[in-house]
Formats: structure tokens, sequence, C-alpha cells
């Protein structure tokens, strides 16, 4: 396994308790330290890539480097082509590496230490033309009201940006929260599944996954509700299920998220009384179909 240089999750974690406020603390928010740190981003300073710098306790190779800047849209939202890129970089990294928080913030310093990413993308709330240079200037603002509590959640920003926001998040934070990491994971699962079931190509399988209900729902399943779905071959009939089902396609928004929810439910109740992973994806997935959750199951819209 290649040795790389990381971040401590430790540090990076300690980090966070230090910048970003509890509820119970709320009046602490706004704080000088939460101000310059903020400032350090917004400005691309030497401040905020010393400050990553110093939580670096793993030795290694430096993370290898996208063959091109990102604009700002294009990192908070990344096309099919620019995830290609992404995987490719970074396919060298192992699934272990890859889930950690302190690999993704390593990795986005060294971005921004060459220019191929500028810091201020870290901050969420911007759009093409209001970027997170704006946005931080207008939170720190004094005339602001809602300064402290802007300030806070800029900070909490920043930090599920650069890797993940650890704490009440857990484990699936970098999946969910991390751009890049989001983006490396969508497509190596897209992969598997289409050398699985190549009639589908690995476009279509990461088109269905970037829908934010479907992606969140499977995340969340994977790595802490349903952990069943984590098992390589229930997951790829799921995704394989998901793709060819026209009437999900169909549905948006909260429909979308209670119908995938019911689905796993419903894998999940069933590995209770049967070892599904011990079973080939094909014949998961025809079980799916047929047994588990039929194509003229009623869709739940309210629960």
């Amino acid at each position: 396994m290649k040795k790389i240089e990381v971040i401590d999750d430790e540090k990076l974690e300690e980090a966070q308790k230090r910048l970003v406020i509890p509820r119970a603390k709320s009046h602490l928010r706004g704080s000088p330290e939460q101000r310059k740190f903020v400032e350090s981003v917004a400005n691309d300073t030497e401040a905020f890539c010393k400050q990553l710098q110093s939580w670096i306790t793993q030795r290694g190779d430096p993370p290898k480097l996208l063959p091109r800047k990102l604009e700002y849209t294009e990192y908070r939202d990344p096309p099919y082509k620019t995830e290609v890129e992404i995987a490719q970089t970074w396919d060298y990294l192992s699934p272990s590496q890859a889930s950690r928080p302190g690999t993704w913030a390593r990795i986005s310093l060294e971005l921004v230490k060459k220019d191929l990413v500028e810091s201020h993308y870290f901050v969420i709330g911007g759009s093409s033309k209001y970027n997170g240079r704006d946005k931080i200037e207008q939170i720190l603002n004094e005339n602001n009201e809602n300064n402290p509590d802007e300030i806070d959640k800029c900070v909490r920003g920043i930090f599920r940006n650069l890797g993940g926001l650890t704490g009440p998040r857990g484990k699936r934070t970098t999946f969910i929260d991390c751009p890049l990491a989001k983006c490396w994971w969508r497509h190596r699962i897209a992969c598997q599944a289409h050398k699985c079931f190549p009639e589908i190509d690995v476009k279509e399988y990461s088109d269905c996954l970037r829908r934010p209900s479907m992606w969140q729902e499977l995340i969340e399943s994977m790595v802490s509700r349903l952990t069943v779905i984590g098992d390589d071959n229930i997951r790829l009939a799921v995704i394989r299920y998901l793709v060819e089902n026209g009437n999900i396609s169909k549905l948006r928004g909260k429909a979308l998220k209670l119908h995938v929810d019911e689905l796993l439910q419903a894998i999940g109740r069933r590995s209770t009384t049967q070892a599904l992973g011990f079973f080939e994806p094909s014949e998961i997935l025809e079980m799916i179909k047929i047994e588990i959750f039929p194509p003229q199951r009623k869709f739940f819209t309210t629960k």
C-alpha cells in the first residue's frame, strides 16, 4: 500500500472541537479565533495553509495533483467529466485511506498550495455569481445581526468541504460532505456496478447515485443505519435495481427519499432471515424485483 502524507484525523478533530461551537455554548460563537480562521480561508493566505500543515503527523509522499484548476461551481458540483478526473488522479488510494477526513483534508491543502483550488471554495452558500469569498465578506460584516451564528455555520461548512465534519456526523461525513471524496466514492461504486452489470454504462450508474436522496440514503445505510447494505453483492444489486426502475426515476425530493428508504429497509428485514450476501448480485437483484420490492409495490409519500 502506498504511504501518503495525511493530516491526522485526531488533530483535525481537535481543531474542529476548538473552532466549531456547539449549541450549548452558542454565546461563544463569533470568537476572534473563528473570525481569524474564516478570514484566512477568504484570502487564500499562507496562514490557512500553515495551520493545516501543522496538523500533519504521518509523513509520506505528497498527494497527486489534478491536471488543471477547478472552477468554483465545478468544485461544488463536479460534472461527470470532472468526476472521472478526480477518480483517476487518486485511483491509488485504498478504501481505508479514502474514508478518512484527514486524507481529503491533506489533498485539499495540496490543491490550495498549488492554486488548483482556491480556499474560499470550501465555503458553502455561494453561487456562480456569488462565491465563497463574497459569502465570507457578508457574514463578517459587523452590521449583520446574525453574525456569530453565521460565522460558526461558515466554519462548519469549511470543515465539511475539507474532508468532513467529525463528531455527531460520524463516519458518514466524508462520503456525504466532502465534494472530492463524494466524487471518488461515487465513481468507484459506479465502476463496480458496471463491472458486475455491464449492460449499463458507468455514467448512468453515476447519474443515478448523483441524486442527493439516493446517495445519502445509500451511504447512511452502508456506514451507520443498516450496514448489511455495505455488503458488496447486496449493494451492487441495489444500485442495479435503482437504475433500471423507471418509477423511481420519476420521484423527487421527500418521495424519492422515502421510497429508497423503504427499499433498503425491506432488504434489511429480509437479511434477518436469509443471508443475502451469499448470493450473486444477479440473484439478489431478482429477489428484490420479484419478492422483496416488486415494481407494483405501493409508493410511500408519507410516513
